[in-house]
């Protein structure tokens, strides 16, 4: 067995004696005290290693648990021990005109973190700017070098910035000693100072923090708990059920959800500029016929009403309404719906964009995709290369194309029968599944086992690859190629998950309401994901549906691309739980 190292001698009894992230100096004392004299125990790992080499592997060990020393020196307390100390500490601010319920704070403009570190940058060290600044953000980390200096990191959702207070230049000494007695991590302050660079005294060559010289300081809300702030929480119920707790500590995840708000932001400039000119709309989520996919709904009832209403699955078919009462191109980004099965990729609310253009067809949509996502790897990470999981994942131009049929019989060697690809044929369907062992859960429908073979090739995919060329009856919405069984359709799969759905769109009311008649049969098989025919549409199909083109995309799924998460509730501020 190989000997324990001195820092991971230091780190294991760090574990055992300090349970709770936050302690006492004098707990410190008498935990560095025993380290010492462990050292003078022959055969100890840390038999003659010199106190100053052990003074510094203490200091880093302290560092890297996430052990906040309380500035008091109180003691350790308990949960419910310290709340209460935080309700005194509240009480001592409403006592002394300091209550933050009652702060006026609206004539104050913030400043962002960003933009004051820009200031710092001009300073030189131990300088500070004469522009005085105001920011706020949320306490992660307080050293106190003495009873007259504090040092405090506080952060917001983009950045964070140390503050430095001194009493010889804070307000007042009333107010220093009330702020330094009740300041802890986890409070929101406003900081009210200059920025400044500080000149590290043992580092001649050390640049300086980019600081703020606190002038005041507000206390705008107490945080009656302690925080984990440091090291990654592994309460996977607290991580996605107490969002704001995880935002707090998990850097990762609220960089994530910029990404998010950045990435929606591009795909609606995209479909609003002047080149691609659509309209964006909103259409309802409550509906009274679910259609537009294949997925069981979450279903409802309107007291005032007094009918069954459905969460929508998909907003197609009132998008598709609006083509015909007039709009040339719209688009929808919204909440969709789906009461099935969660797993790494699929969430029972997810979202999902939606745009509809007449005079186009899935090529179109096909060119449009290629042009969307490059210019989004592009703008995000100025490379046409991802990472996700352990795969590089790249976005030049143009996108493979996969034809589905052709593809399934080159690597399966066999010819499909036209019955089967009619989706009159599930014996063989069947048969050919079972034997590559990929058979679906039942019901054995058509529409399954062939989705169920089109597996075998997502799975073989890495880059943005367009599967097109789907049977048919797989797709009842979709226009039929003529003169062939398939449809004009195409799905774009990246790392063998779906991203994007799209076919030109069935116009002819008739087809139309035969499709959704074929459709039943699967309902009829036992499949209960199958939406039942909405007659109203086709009569809105009656009116005239220009050639029109239709795609979709999930969002989720995207933003899980881009920022390399393997799940999709990392990449949704409330995710379902239980």
């Amino acid at each position: 067995m190989n000997p324990i190292s001195p820092e991971d001698y230091i780190k294991r009894e760090l574990n055992v004696l300090f349970t709770s992230k936050i302690t006492s100096k004098s707990s410190i004392t008498k935990f560095r005290n025993q380290i010492f004299n462990d050292s003078s125990i022959t055969g100890n790992p840390l038999h003659n290693v010199d106190k100053k080499i052990l003074n510094r592997i203490i200091k880093k060990e302290i560092t890297n648990a996430g052990i906040t020393i309380n500035t008091n020196d109180t003691p350790v307390q308990t949960e419910a021990e310290y709340y209460k100390s935080r309700e005194r500490h509240l009480e001592i601010l409403v006592n002394n005109n300091m209550n933050p319920e009652n702060l006026q704070l609206n004539a104050v403009k913030l400043s962002e973190i960003k933009d004051i570190k820009t200031i710092c940058e001009t300073c030189k060290k131990g300088e500070s700017s004469v522009e005085v600044i105001n920011v706020a953000g949320r306490i992660e980390k307080i050293r106190s070098p003495s009873s007259k200096m504090m040092f405090v990191d506080i952060f917001d959702e983009k950045d964070k910035i140390q503050i430095l207070l001194s009493q010889d230049t804070f307000v007042s000494n009333i107010k220093w000693n009330i702020i330094t007695d009740v300041l802890r991590r986890g409070d929101y302050v406003k900081v009210k100072g200059h920025p400044m660079r500080t000149n590290p005294k043992k580092k001649d060559d050390a640049p300086g923090e980019l600081s703020v010289a606190v002038i005041d300081l507000d206390v705008i809300a107490i945080c009656y708990h302690n925080i984990p702030f440091s090291g990654k929480m592994i309460n996977m119920e607290i991580i996605r059920k107490q969002r704001y707790l995880s935002l707090m500590t998990d850097k990762k995840l609220m960089n994530t959800m910029l990404l998010r708000s950045f990435v929606v932001q591009e795909i609606r400039k995209f479909f609003i500029s002047d080149t691609m000119d659509f309209i964006e709309v909103t259409t309802p989520t409550l509906v009274s016929n679910p259609g537009g996919a294949t997925a069981r709904p979450f279903e409802t009832y309107a007291n005032e009403l007094g009918i069954n209403l459905h969460l929508r699955i998909a907003p197609e078919l009132y998008l598709k309404q609006l083509i015909i009462g007039g709009f040339r191109r719209v688009f929808e980004i919204g909440q969709n719906f789906r009461n099935e099965g969660i797993d790494a990729t699929h969430n029972p609310e997810f979202t999902a964009i939606e745009a509809y253009a007449i005079c186009t067809d899935y090529h179109y949509w096909m060119d449009l995709t290629e042009k969307l996502l490059h210019n989004l790897v592009i703008k995000v990470f100025g490379s046409e290369n991802i990472t996700f999981k352990t795969n590089t994942v790249s976005f030049s131009l143009p996108f493979a194309r996969m034809h589905i049929v052709e593809e399934l019989e080159k690597r399966l060697n066999l010819k499909f029968p036209d019955d089967a690809l009619m989706g009159s044929n599930e014996t063989f369907l069947q048969a050919l599944c079972e034997k590559n062992r990929c058979l679906p859960v039942p019901p054995y429908t058509s529409s399954r086992l062939f989705d169920a073979l089109i597996g075998l090739l997502e799975n073989t995919i890495v880059n943005p690859t367009f599967l097109v060329g789907h049977p048919a009856f797989m797709s009842p919405l979709a226009k039929k190629k003529p003169g062939s069984f398939l449809s004009e359709r195409f799905e774009l799969f990246i790392c063998g998950k779906e991203l994007c759905n799209s076919y030109t769109e069935q116009s002819d009311p008739k087809i139309q309401l035969e499709s959704f008649k074929m459709q039943q049969n699967n309902l009829i098989a036992g499949d209960l994901e199958t939406p039942p025919p909405d007659k109203d549409f086709c009569v809105a199909l009656e009116y005239g549906l220009p050639v029109t083109g239709g795609w979709g995309m999930g969002i989720d799924r995207l933003i899980m691309f881009l920022s390399n998460s393997s799940h999709i509730k990392d990449v949704i501020l409330f995710p379902t739980v239980q």
